[in-house]
């Protein structure tokens, strides 16, 4: 057909798709990813879902500028486009740039307040910005709104224990609603889950136990962000941990298969 917008919205689900099929299907659901990209992009070379497939294609290390300049296209020409707004912030996040993530995520969620990730994206905004209330009250509503999703529910759980709102935390516990999700789900909630408890009452003991796992990832390759920003609110000397990634091969994610997701992106490097 000739509706950009449809092939852009197909991109968008086949490069979503990198995080959970086979690592025999990731380079097939790539390259479809990339033709419906095109695609679009024939029919409308600012097609904002378009860029954000793209977007998703790319590595997670090496080519900051050119997917810059690509969403900037995407956000000028479609302002409206609530996906181009949650790209740029989660790119302008994955570069420590934080205030202009702010603003991004701001818009994404003006724009298309329906969409969960835009949601989270605003309230993991607004606890960055010390708006703390705000931000657990945002979370309370995409709960409530999404009770089905275990991104919501994963991400609620890091947001709220990272501001010390265990009250909240204890709330959404309470209702046992990740019970019901299947086994991807829990894979994908079970590292908040276990974050929460250690971040609760952090101990020297614990903090130790996070270090260990991480210089154990990094004897294997690349380290766990989310590993990282842990060790972080567990109360890592900073410098020092810091120092012990310098010596950490990140080469393997420079190279198009890489599949690192959003919830364990390089934006760990920078919150805390």
């Amino acid at each position: 057909g000739d509706d950009a917008e449809a092939w852009g919205l197909l991109a968008v689900v086949y490069a979503s798709l990198r995080w959970t099929v086979d690592p025999r299907e990731e380079r097939r659901v790539r390259d479809a990813a990339r033709a419906a990209a095109e695609q679009a992009l024939g029919l409308d070379r600012d097609c904002g879902s378009a860029c954000k497939a793209l977007y998703l294609l790319e590595p997670p290390l090496g080519r900051f500028r050119e997917i810059e300049h690509k969403l900037a296209r995407g956000r000028d020409a479609a302002p409206q486009d609530g996906d181009v707004w949650w790209s740029l912030y989660h790119h302008f996040l994955s570069v420590g740039r934080m205030a202009a993530s702010f603003d991004a995520a701001e818009n994404a969620y003006q724009v298309d307040p329906l969409r969960p990730p835009n949601a989270l994206a605003y309230a993991n905004a607004l606890y960055s910005a010390d708006r703390r209330a705000e931000a657990v009250a945002l979370m309370r509503h995409s709960i409530e709104r999404w009770p089905d999703d275990p991104m919501v529910y994963a991400v609620a759980l890091w947001t709220a224990a990272a501001a010390a709102e265990f009250a909240f935390v204890d709330q959404v516990l309470a209702q046992r609603r990740h019970e019901r999700f299947g086994a991807d789900a829990q894979a994908m909630i079970a590292p908040a889950m276990a974050a929460v408890e250690l971040i609760r009452v952090p101990t020297r003991r614990g903090c130790d136990k996070a270090l260990a796992r991480l210089e154990e990832d990094l004897r294997k390759g690349p380290p766990r962000f989310s590993l990282i920003g842990l060790c972080a609110y567990l109360g890592a000397d900073l410098d020092a941990l810091y120092d012990q990634l310098d010596r950490a091969d990140f080469a393997p994610l420079r190279t198009p298969a890489t599949r690192l997701a959003p919830l364990d992106g390089l934006s760990h490097l920078f919150l805390r």
